[in-house]
């Protein structure tokens, strides 16, 4: 079954163009699979239940269930369309009804004080300015934000050239704000980050040490300037990708235009932020309305 689970995972990143994130969160969960059933020649359908059954009896997430059974379900389902299987023993069987949940967003004037919160007398703090000013100006994921090279950059325009999940390329536009946070980054600082490598480097955000930016860095800076800002909440890199989202339908834009900004590829994806802007208004009507409560 190994080879199976191998074949699979090319399959993932060759002819689906899954992202590496995805590919890798498929090939654990398949591989947790066969860790709890054993490599078996045939699976049947109460194989993939008492696995299911094991997983809700060690308090799994709800949403952890649900994203390992999509797992097995894409597993079994490559290998009947490839010929190696006559059945998918996923057939059947209900995923369960995920809670949901809605994503957190802060307010436009907390995101104020944390994009002004970082130096701007510094090569660290301006790049940090600019990082910011971009998450927020564009909604790009972490993982679209870390992967920019300075050729994705159009310096006479307002656009950056994205390429997301699926490998699927967007243009995302950036305000004035950002556009000046990228211009003072750009201009000098840098090139100060870039000469503390011998080896250059083409991406867009660069490390101390002349390398490109991780995601565990973008991390820390975000709470490290959340705590300047003097703002309680923790917040993740995505809470901007949410707030941008929100604000913007706050703001009076349509689904689909937020829809394409966010690269998703359905709109029922977006949805969520609908939600978001209902609770919103129903918390300022039960706070300013005479009679609401």
């Amino acid at each position: 079954m190994k080879n199976r689970i191998v074949d699979f995972v090319s399959y993932l990143s060759a002819v689906k163009g899954s992202s590496p994130n995805t590919v890798l969160a498929y090939k654990r969960d398949v591989e947790g699979f066969f860790d709890f059933i054993g490599d078996k020649a045939e699976v049947t359908t109460a194989d993939v239940t008492s696995y299911l059954a094991m997983l809700g009896r060690e308090n799994a997430a709800r949403s952890t269930v649900t994203r390992k059974l999509a797992a097995l379900r894409r597993f079994f389902g490559y290998l009947v369309s490839a010929g190696i299987s006559q059945t998918d023993p996923t057939v059947g069987i209900r995923p369960l009804k995920r809670k949901k949940h809605l994503p957190t967003v802060i307010s436009a004037s907390d995101v104020d004080s944390l994009l002004t919160a970082p130096d701007p007398d510094t090569a660290m703090g301006i790049r940090d300015r600019a990082l910011l000013e971009l998450l927020y100006a564009t909604g790009l994921r972490v993982s679209e934000l870390l992967s920019l090279d300075t050729d994705d950059i159009d310096r006479h325009g307002d656009e950056i050239r994205v390429t997301g999940k699926g490998s699927k390329e967007r243009v995302v536009i950036m305000g004035s704000k950002a556009i000046a946070a990228m211009d003072a980054y750009l201009g000098g600082a840098r090139s100060e980050l870039a000469s503390k490598s011998k080896t250059p480097c083409p991406a867009l955000f660069l490390s101390r040490l002349g390398t490109r930016l991780v995601a565990t860095s973008v991390r820390r800076l975000i709470n490290k300037y959340m705590l300047i800002a003097g703002e309680a909440a923790h917040i993740s890199p995505h809470t901007l990708r949410h707030c941008f989202a929100t604000h913007l339908l706050d703001g009076g834009a349509d689904l689909r235009s937020v829809q394409e900004l966010l690269g998703h590829e359905s709109i029922s994806t977006t949805q969520i932020y609908t939600h978001i802007s209902k609770a919103r208004l129903r918390e300022v009507y039960d706070r300013t309305h005479p009679r609401a409560k």
